[in-house]
């Protein structure tokens, strides 16, 4: 089981999962919730599907699935006869890795994703990204910027350097790490909507650590709901969205991980350029009919300030997002408001 894999893009959101109290007996819903993968909960509902196939798409997709992402993304654990992230982070500066297909693919993915956001998610902020794992596991005080700053000398994206032709992954300066928690979930969460359409499952919800994937519609074509919570109670919704066919929402935001120290609060999203959690807002959640793009969009514009994000995800195709700022006002995006329930 990964550790603290996740280390920034926060997803928070709230669910509505239930059809109308009046189901005919053929649209009775199943759920399958796992809990050992990624450092996180993830739960699938699907409708218009019997017991039996059910339960069978759920143990194949484990098994073909989570449980080899969950090994290639780790960046904690070892396993027999399996190169991850790890094995590269331990040959930084040593030697080059031949790795699987999957993880050259998911690591070009990660570098484009880093131009895209303008370098405000890079996945080799890891030695900063660690230093900052391990003064928030004792809670008792902020690193050094200096500390930070050191550990910044090793994060440059141009470390990172993958041959797809040969499958290989080489960091060429040791002591520079990589850290996918920014995007992983989201990754795998395109995975996991592929793989459902092609076992025919045709309406189900994912939500994958807060990640929220809608597979078709609910049984009787209505959208699902999935609600946006209030940063400041999130027992409670700020915003009510409806989705369907394949869009995902996801939610960056300060309010769940975070840790305090002399009264301030420590966020776990970390900006590339301060070193330091970012304050100007309170949550950003990002809608796409692409996972990734929606994990590593609501980082990057939770870290920048409301007009340069908005201006970002404007300039982006398959992207609309929300920002609350640190004063609870709303920002949207152009077609953000299309969505809202």
């Amino acid at each position: 089981m990964i550790k603290r894999f996740i280390s920034c893009g926060l997803l928070i959101l709230i669910i509505a999962f239930s059809v109308s109290c009046e189901q005919k007996k053929d649209n009775k819903s199943f759920s399958k919730t796992y809990y050992n993968y990624f450092d996180t909960v993830i739960t699938i509902k699907a409708y218009n599907i019997d017991k039996n196939s059910f339960n069978s798409v759920c143990d194949l997709l484990e098994s073909e699935l989570l449980e080899k992402y969950n090994q290639l993304f780790d960046i904690y654990n070892n396993y027999k006869g399996v190169n991850n992230i790890k094995t590269i982070n331990d040959n930084a500066g040593i030697k080059k890795i031949q790795v699987d297909e999957e993880l050259t693919d998911f690591l070009d993915c990660c570098k484009k994703m880093y131009n895209v956001t303008k370098g405000n998610v890079n996945i080799c902020l890891g030695s900063v990204l660690s230093v900052w794992h391990k003064y928030r596991d004792e809670g008792k005080k902020v690193p050094e910027k200096s500390k930070l700053e050191k550990a910044n000398s090793f994060t440059d994206i141009n470390n990172l350097v993958i041959n797809k032709k040969n499958n290989t992954v080489y960091l060429r300066q040791k002591g520079c790490n990589i850290d996918v928690g920014a995007i992983a979930k989201g990754y795998v969460t395109d995975k996991i909507n592929s793989y459902l359409i092609a076992h025919s499952v045709t309406s189900a919800v994912v939500n994958f650590g807060g990640n929220i994937l809608t597979v078709g519609k609910k049984p009787y074509g209505d959208d699902f709901s999935v609600g946006i919570a209030n940063p400041k109670d999130n027992r409670k919704n700020i915003i009510t969205l409806k989705c369907s066919n394949g869009l995902i929402v996801s939610t960056s935001g300060d309010y769940e991980r975070y840790y305090e120290v002399n009264g301030k609060k420590y966020c776990h999203i970390i900006s590339p350029i301060t070193l330091f959690p970012p304050d100007r807002n309170k949550s950003v959640t990002v809608i796409s009919n692409c996972g990734y793009l929606a994990d590593v969009m609501s980082t990057a514009l939770f870290i920048l300030n409301y007009d340069d994000g908005l201006d970002l995800v404007n300039k982006t195709d398959d992207c609309e997002a929300c920002i609350v700022d640190s004063s609870m006002k709303v920002y949207y995006s152009y077609g953000f408001k299309e969505f809202i329930k």
